[in-house]
Protein backbone atom coordinates (compact mmCIF):
# COMPACT_ATOMS: atom_id res chain seq x y z
CA UNK A 1 0.00 0.00 0.00
CA UNK A 2 0.96 3.63 0.05
CA UNK A 3 0.13 6.88 1.74
CA UNK A 4 0.28 10.30 0.11
CA UNK A 5 -0.20 13.87 1.25
CA UNK A 6 0.78 17.31 0.03
CA UNK A 7 1.55 20.79 1.26
CA UNK A 8 1.64 24.09 -0.60
CA UNK A 9 4.34 26.62 0.21
CA UNK A 10 5.62 29.80 -1.43
CA UNK A 11 9.02 29.42 -3.08
CA UNK A 12 10.77 32.74 -3.75
CA UNK A 13 14.06 33.82 -5.26
CA UNK A 14 15.77 35.59 -8.11
CA UNK A 15 16.19 34.10 -11.55
CA UNK A 16 18.52 31.09 -11.80
CA UNK A 17 18.23 30.29 -8.08
CA UNK A 18 16.83 26.99 -6.85
CA UNK A 19 15.50 25.51 -3.63
CA UNK A 20 15.97 21.85 -2.71
CA UNK A 21 13.75 20.44 0.02
CA UNK A 22 14.33 17.07 1.69
CA UNK A 23 11.58 15.00 3.28
CA UNK A 24 12.13 12.01 5.56
CA UNK A 25 9.47 9.45 6.37
CA UNK A 26 10.15 7.31 9.44
CA UNK A 27 8.25 4.76 11.48
CA UNK A 28 8.22 1.11 12.57
CA UNK A 29 6.90 -1.98 10.84
CA UNK A 30 4.44 -4.45 12.46
CA UNK A 31 7.27 -6.27 14.15
CA UNK A 32 8.71 -3.11 15.66
CA UNK A 33 11.64 -2.71 13.30
CA UNK A 34 12.43 0.90 12.39
CA UNK A 35 11.88 1.98 8.74
CA UNK A 36 12.76 5.26 7.07
CA UNK A 37 13.49 6.78 3.71
CA UNK A 38 14.50 10.21 2.42
CA UNK A 39 13.84 11.94 -0.89
CA UNK A 40 14.31 15.43 -2.22
CA UNK A 41 12.71 17.71 -4.76
CA UNK A 42 14.24 20.79 -6.36
CA UNK A 43 12.30 23.82 -7.55
CA UNK A 44 14.12 26.23 -9.89
CA UNK A 45 13.25 29.90 -10.05
CA UNK A 46 13.27 30.88 -13.73
CA UNK A 47 14.32 34.41 -14.59
CA UNK A 48 11.43 36.41 -15.97
CA UNK A 49 12.86 38.72 -18.65
CA UNK A 50 12.64 42.38 -17.74
CA UNK A 51 11.49 45.04 -20.16
CA UNK A 52 11.01 48.77 -20.24
CA UNK A 53 8.90 51.04 -22.41
CA UNK A 54 9.75 54.67 -23.17
CA UNK A 55 7.10 57.05 -24.48
CA UNK A 56 8.27 60.36 -25.94
CA UNK A 57 5.86 63.23 -26.65
CA UNK A 58 6.34 66.70 -28.12
CA UNK A 59 4.05 69.55 -27.16
CA UNK A 60 3.17 71.24 -29.38
CA UNK A 61 3.90 68.90 -32.27
CA UNK A 62 3.32 71.69 -34.82
CA UNK A 63 4.98 75.13 -34.65
CA UNK A 64 4.55 78.06 -37.03
CA UNK A 65 7.51 79.02 -39.23
CA UNK A 66 10.28 79.90 -38.49
CA UNK A 67 9.78 77.75 -35.36
CA UNK A 68 9.26 78.01 -31.64
CA UNK A 69 9.65 76.35 -28.25
CA UNK A 70 8.65 72.69 -27.85
CA UNK A 71 8.41 70.73 -24.59
CA UNK A 72 9.66 67.14 -24.90
CA UNK A 73 8.40 64.69 -22.25
CA UNK A 74 9.75 61.20 -21.59
CA UNK A 75 7.94 58.48 -19.62
CA UNK A 76 9.88 55.29 -18.85
CA UNK A 77 7.73 52.37 -17.63
CA UNK A 78 9.21 49.29 -15.94
CA UNK A 79 7.13 46.46 -17.42
CA UNK A 80 8.68 43.84 -15.13
CA UNK A 81 6.50 42.37 -12.40
CA UNK A 82 9.50 41.18 -10.39
CA UNK A 83 12.68 43.15 -11.11
CA UNK A 84 13.79 46.68 -10.34
CA UNK A 85 15.50 48.29 -13.32
CA UNK A 86 18.18 50.98 -13.25
CA UNK A 87 18.21 53.33 -16.23
CA UNK A 88 21.75 54.64 -16.67
CA UNK A 89 21.59 56.31 -20.11
CA UNK A 90 18.97 58.48 -21.77
CA UNK A 91 20.15 59.63 -25.21
CA UNK A 92 18.37 61.58 -27.95
CA UNK A 93 19.45 61.55 -31.61
CA UNK A 94 19.30 65.36 -31.87
CA UNK A 95 19.80 66.63 -28.31
CA UNK A 96 22.37 64.01 -27.21
CA UNK A 97 22.79 62.88 -23.60
CA UNK A 98 19.72 64.09 -21.70
CA UNK A 99 21.30 63.69 -18.23
CA UNK A 100 21.05 67.11 -16.61
CA UNK A 101 18.87 68.60 -19.38
CA UNK A 102 15.62 70.01 -17.98
CA UNK A 103 14.35 67.65 -15.29
CA UNK A 104 16.08 64.57 -16.78
CA UNK A 105 18.61 62.81 -14.57
CA UNK A 106 20.21 59.36 -14.70
CA UNK A 107 20.79 56.90 -13.18
CA UNK A 108 17.20 56.24 -12.14
CA UNK A 109 16.01 53.17 -10.21
CA UNK A 110 12.47 52.13 -11.20
CA UNK A 111 10.66 49.48 -9.11
CA UNK A 112 8.59 46.70 -10.68
CA UNK A 113 5.54 48.24 -12.35
CA UNK A 114 6.83 51.76 -11.66
CA UNK A 115 7.76 54.63 -13.92
CA UNK A 116 10.00 57.68 -14.24
CA UNK A 117 9.16 60.88 -16.13
CA UNK A 118 11.21 63.92 -17.12
CA UNK A 119 11.08 66.74 -19.66
CA UNK A 120 12.98 69.62 -21.26
CA UNK A 121 12.22 72.44 -23.69
CA UNK A 122 14.04 73.29 -26.91
CA UNK A 123 13.64 75.59 -29.91
CA UNK A 124 12.62 73.78 -33.08
CA UNK A 125 13.22 75.89 -36.18
CA UNK A 126 12.93 75.52 -39.93
CA UNK A 127 11.07 76.44 -43.07
CA UNK A 128 7.41 75.73 -43.75
CA UNK A 129 6.94 72.04 -44.47
CA UNK A 130 10.10 70.99 -42.60
CA UNK A 131 9.83 68.47 -39.80
CA UNK A 132 12.15 67.30 -37.05
CA UNK A 133 11.99 63.67 -35.92
CA UNK A 134 14.23 62.62 -33.10
CA UNK A 135 14.54 59.27 -31.34
CA UNK A 136 15.27 58.81 -27.64
CA UNK A 137 16.74 55.58 -26.25
CA UNK A 138 16.69 54.57 -22.58
CA UNK A 139 19.14 51.84 -21.51
CA UNK A 140 20.06 50.11 -18.28
CA UNK A 141 19.80 46.75 -16.56
CA UNK A 142 17.56 44.86 -14.18
CA UNK A 143 18.54 43.67 -10.71
CA UNK A 144 19.73 40.36 -12.20
CA UNK A 145 22.21 42.22 -14.42
CA UNK A 146 20.25 41.68 -17.65
CA UNK A 147 20.20 44.61 -20.11
CA UNK A 148 17.01 46.53 -20.84
CA UNK A 149 16.41 49.23 -23.45
CA UNK A 150 13.70 50.82 -25.55
CA UNK A 151 13.35 53.70 -28.02
CA UNK A 152 10.60 56.04 -29.12
CA UNK A 153 10.37 59.01 -31.47
CA UNK A 154 8.52 62.29 -31.71
CA UNK A 155 8.04 64.51 -34.77
CA UNK A 156 7.56 68.27 -34.77
CA UNK A 157 6.33 69.86 -38.01
CA UNK A 158 6.98 73.45 -39.08
CA UNK A 159 3.69 74.86 -40.40
CA UNK A 160 3.34 77.56 -43.03
CA UNK A 161 2.26 81.02 -41.91
CA UNK A 162 0.00 82.30 -44.72
CA UNK A 163 1.54 85.27 -46.51
CA UNK A 164 -0.44 88.51 -46.87
CA UNK A 165 0.13 92.07 -48.02
CA UNK A 166 -1.58 95.35 -47.30
CA UNK A 167 -1.59 98.29 -49.75
CA UNK A 168 -2.27 101.82 -48.48
CA UNK A 169 -2.89 104.60 -51.05
CA UNK A 170 -3.06 108.28 -50.25
CA UNK A 171 -3.60 111.44 -52.35
CA UNK A 172 -2.07 114.83 -51.72
CA UNK A 173 -3.89 117.06 -51.96
CA UNK A 174 -7.11 115.11 -51.58
CA UNK A 175 -9.21 118.09 -52.75
CA UNK A 176 -8.71 120.18 -55.94
CA UNK A 177 -10.73 123.09 -57.33
CA UNK A 178 -12.24 122.99 -60.75
CA UNK A 179 -11.18 122.54 -63.48
CA UNK A 180 -8.61 120.29 -61.64
CA UNK A 181 -4.98 120.23 -60.64
CA UNK A 182 -1.99 118.12 -59.94
CA UNK A 183 -2.38 115.38 -57.34
CA UNK A 184 0.44 113.21 -55.98
CA UNK A 185 -0.53 109.64 -55.18
CA UNK A 186 1.54 107.65 -52.67
CA UNK A 187 1.48 103.91 -52.18
CA UNK A 188 2.75 101.87 -49.22
CA UNK A 189 2.93 98.09 -49.59
CA UNK A 190 3.39 96.13 -46.35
Amino acid sequence: GSYSCSITVFVAGNGSQSETDVVTGAGVDVTGNPVSDTDDATVSVVDLPSAIEIVKTASPDVVLEPGGPVNFTFLINNLSAADTVVIDTLVDTIYGDLDGLGTCSVPQSIPPGGSYACSFSAQVTGMAGDSETNVVTASGEDDDGNPVNDSDSATVTIADVPSAIQVTKSASPDVVTEPGGSVSFSFVVQ
